[in-house]
């Protein structure tokens, strides 16, 4: 059971100044209390930036809550409603979300390190941009897996389905062979081509793109998925055709003949 005392604290903090910073500073005063929000209803609750690190938030109710760059480390999120809830850049490490309901939730940039994900429901959840760290994910069925794979392997594949399976899930766990598929489009590619720069190399829209618009890509982005290749020991060929590539970029941009 929730305390209630601890429940109306945190609304009425979050109403007063929409960043929850009356209870973030009680919460340094007070670094001893443990938070029981044990099945509260705090639906729609605008969150933003609010430290439950190490709260009890088991069954809690945060559907459609705001918990933009909410610090939940360490949170106890068994079997939460959480869905629709805005979890951007949102600090989730180590904590423990078994059985928790994410359909639909934002996870863009948030930081998944050690984070137990088994058994959620994750249907439909976004992610725009990369989560930092390796959550324990929740288990995919090993037939609706292979034909995953395969979707996001073939060239028929549409670009639309392309762009969503890299942006929600569980489209999310391919993206590296999302990387490769020639029918991404250019944008993406680059988004992704920095987490895998071996699936990059081996998209085989790259020298295409090149003949059409050598500067196409970013020195700064080049640079970045050389430094990955050449931590990968049967890269070690490709690498120096990557350096090679990556000096004509650089000399262009020093010349003035490219648009950065």
């Amino acid at each position: 059971m929730a305390n209630q005392e601890q429940r109306e604290r945190l609304l009425a903090s979050s109403q007063e100044d929409n960043e929850s910073k009356a209870w973030n500073q009680w919460r340094k005063q007070h670094p001893d209390v443990h938070i029981d929000l044990m099945g509260a209803d705090l639906r729609n609750g605008y969150l933003y930036g609010v430290d439950l690190r190490g709260a009890d938030l088991r069954e809690v109710d945060l559907s459609e809550a705001i918990l933009k760059e909410a610090v939940l480390r360490e949170a106890d999120l068994r079997s939460a409603c959480l869905i629709r809830a805005d979890l951007t850049r949102a600090d989730l490490r180590y904590a423990c979300l078994t059985r928790a309901n994410l359909m639909r939730a934002s996870l863009s940039r948030a930081a998944l390190e050690g984070a137990n994900m088994q058994a959620c429901q994750m249907a439909g959840a976004r992610f725009d941009t990369s989560v930092s760290g390796e959550p324990l994910w929740p288990e995919i069925a090993a037939s609706a897996w292979d034909a995953l794979q395969e979707e996001a392997r073939s060239p028929t594949t549409s670009a639309d389905r392309l762009v969503d399976l890299a942006t929600s899930w569980p489209g999310y766990r391919v993206r590296h062979l999302l990387a490769a598929n020639p029918n991404l489009p250019q944008d993406w590619v680059i988004i992704l081509a920095s987490r895998f720069p071996g699936a990059f190399l081996t998209n085989p829209m790259l020298p295409w793109w090149f003949v059409a618009e050598p500067n196409w890509l970013s020195p700064e982005v080049a640079r970045h998925v050389l430094e990955q290749v050449r931590q990968e020991p049967n890269w070690q060929a490709v690498a120096q055709q990557y350096a090679d590539l990556v000096v004509q970029l650089e000399r262009r941009a020093a010349d003035g003949s490219g648009p950065w």
